[in-house]
Formats: structure tokens, C-alpha cells, sequence
């Protein structure tokens, strides 16, 4: 487990830049990813390159509207506030899939599962239905790369269903693949909740009770919590909108896919989390590693071991 983190008078301005330069990297990370995008969005969109510089024009825009907003909210309610509100719901979100995915790589580390077998043989609803006849099913370590073949999103129907509260089998009963598995990597909010349906049929418990006991605790992380199903995020941090002229606090937000984007946390969990990500001796993250490195040089071979866990 990562060494606590302790905040001293002299070391309060290094974490002051270490927080600002966090805010810095998100917001840069998020740009570059829409940039890498662009030749997969052009391909599925027949889109022109005027067209895609707008995607980046859109999105660039909506910064600096934000910017404005968000200056104003700082200077009415304090700076460091909103500072370290925006940097947890934003980090929060995207760093759900990253701890789903130790949880997948723990289940792997204790031989319940096999990355390289196919997800079907660990779940089988919802159904997953073949883009074409000859078409092979997605794997786990697939599916964990963003590369099964999955749909981003559910369709809006699922996705009321999910945030109700009702069960991935019930609420979408069947799936179809957008693609071939391994055809291309996208990004994929379904594939993540299918994984999340697995940790917990796997675990024989609730997914967020497997990973606030098995994963989060590794890494330091003893103020973070998982979504339940149909339930909002207990957090301290509550959000606002605007309704006229009046500031009013908005309803609590409930995911429709807790194991993508459905975890509450906090700046020093997340800190704590990138150390050990940073450092990589632990073995589920070293691991994960491998099978991102294997998946980058272009996937495992027939002469390539398996994703070996320790």
C-alpha cells in the first residue's frame, strides 16, 4: 500500500503545483485525445477536415465558455473549491475504468478467470450479438483495451433503465456489436459495465463491495467509494446550476454505468493512485502494463505467453 500522504508548511507550494499541474495535464489530456480521434471520426462520418477542425473548434470553445463561468463561480464560492471540485468530478470519471480494470487483472491474480478467453464464458447475459456470422466474440483482455468491438454508450432507453436501478440483464437484455472484435480500438462505456457485470459474477458479491475491499484499499484509496446501482455518489461537494437569475443546487447525478464512470473520490486518493500507477512494481498494475504494452506492439502472437499474474 502507497505511504500516506502528509502536508507540511514547507511542502505546501510543492503540492500546490502538483495540483495545478494536475488540473493542467487533464484538461491537455482530454484535447490530445480528441485529436487522436479524428481519423476513426472521419472515417465513420465521411467528415471533411473543415469539418473535424470544428470538432476541435467545439470543443476548444467550450472551454473558454466554461473558463469565464467557472471564474465567476470561484470567485463567488472560493477558488481552491471549485479548483478542487472540477479536478475530482472530472479525474473521478475517467479513472473508474482504471480501477474496474485492476479489479478484472485481481480476479485474474486469484485464477478465476482467463484474460484471453472469451467474455461469453464468464457472462452469459446480456447476449452479445455478432456484427457478422463469422465474426469472433470479443475477449476479456479485448473488451478491457477498448478493442471488442462494443457501442459507446447505451441506447437512452438502457441507460434510464440503469440509472433506475434495474439489472444490465434486464435493462439490455442483448447487445450488438458496432464492429468485429480487434477490428479497430473505441472507446466504450458498455464494454466497462459488462466488465463490471463480470467482476460481480465472478466475485459472487456486488462489484463496488469487491472493489472497495480488493482494490481500492491497495492503493491507498480509503476515501473513495463506488456507485451502487440506481443510487447517487455519496460526496461533500454538491453541484450547481444556474435557473434564471438564481444559483441553485442541482439534483445528485446518478451513472447509468458505475463500473465507467461511477466512483467518488478524492485529490489525495487520486495522487495516491497515480504514485502506484507511476511506480508500477505492483503486480496488478504491472501486469496491466504488459497487456497494454503487448496490445500496442500489436497483440499477442501465437508464440507469445499469456498475460502472466503473480
Amino acid at each position: 500500500m502507497p505511504p500516506a500522504i502528509h502536508v507540511t508548511e514547507r511542502t505546501r507550494p510543492w503540492w500546490t503545483l502538483v495540483g495545478a499541474c494536475a488540473g493542467l495535464f487533464l484538461l491537455m489530456l482530454d484535447s490530445t485525445v480528441v485529436t487522436l480521434a479524428l481519423p476513426a471520426i472521419g472515417e465513420d462520418l465521411d467528415a471533411s477536415t473543415v469539418e473535424l477542425q470544428w470538432l476541435i473548434n467545439g470543443y476548444l470553445l467550450t472551454i473558454a465558455v466554461l473558463t469565464v463561468t467557472a471564474g465567476r463561480l470561484g470567485d463567488m464560492f472560493g477558488r481552491r473549491l471549485l479548483f478542487v471540485i472540477g479536478l475530482a468530478v472530472f479525474a473521478a470519471g475517467s479513472v473508474t475504468k482504471v480501477v474496474t480494470a485492476l479489479g478484472v487483472m485481481r480476479l485474474a491474480e486469484l485464477g478465476a478467470l482467463d484474460l484471453d478467453r472469451p467474455l461469453r464464458d464468464y457472462l452469459s447475459t446480456p447476449v452479445l450479438l455478432w456484427p457478422t456470422a463469422d465474426a469472433p466474440p470479443p475477449r476479456v483482455a479485448q473488451v478491457l483495451l477498448h478493442d471488442g468491438g462494443l457501442p459507446r454508450d447505451f441506447p437512452p432507453s438502457a441507460a434510464r433503465a440503469l440509472a433506475g436501478g434495474s439489472p444490465l440483464s434486464v435493462a439490455a437484455p442483448e447487445i450488438k456489436l458496432a464492429r468485429a472484435a480487434g477490428e479497430r480500438p473505441e472507446y466504450s462505456n458498455v464494454g466497462y459495465e459488462l466488465l463490471g457485470a463480470l467482476i460481480a459474477n465472478l466475485a459472487g458479491e456486488p462489484y463496488a463491495d469487491f472493489l472497495e475491499r480488493e482494490v481500492l484499499p491497495r492503493y491507498g484509496m480509503t476515501r473513495s467509494t463506488i456507485q451502487r446501482p440506481g443510487t447517487p455518489l455519496p460526496t461533500t461537494a454538491v453541484g450547481y446550476h444556474v435557473a434564471g437569475e438564481w444559483l441553485g443546487a442541482a439534483p445528485p447525478r446518478i451513472s447509468p454505468h458505475p463500473a465507467a464512470g461511477g466512483m467518488s473520490s478524492t485529490l489525495d486518493d487520486l495522487v495516491s493512485l497515480a504514485i502506484a500507477l507511476s511506480d508500477g512494481t505492483d503486480s496488478l498494475i504491472a501486469a496491466a502494463l504488459r497487456l497494454f504494452g503487448k496490445n500496442e506492439a500489436g497483440g499477442k502472437g501465437d508464440d507469445e505467453e499469456a498475460v502472466d499474474i503473480h
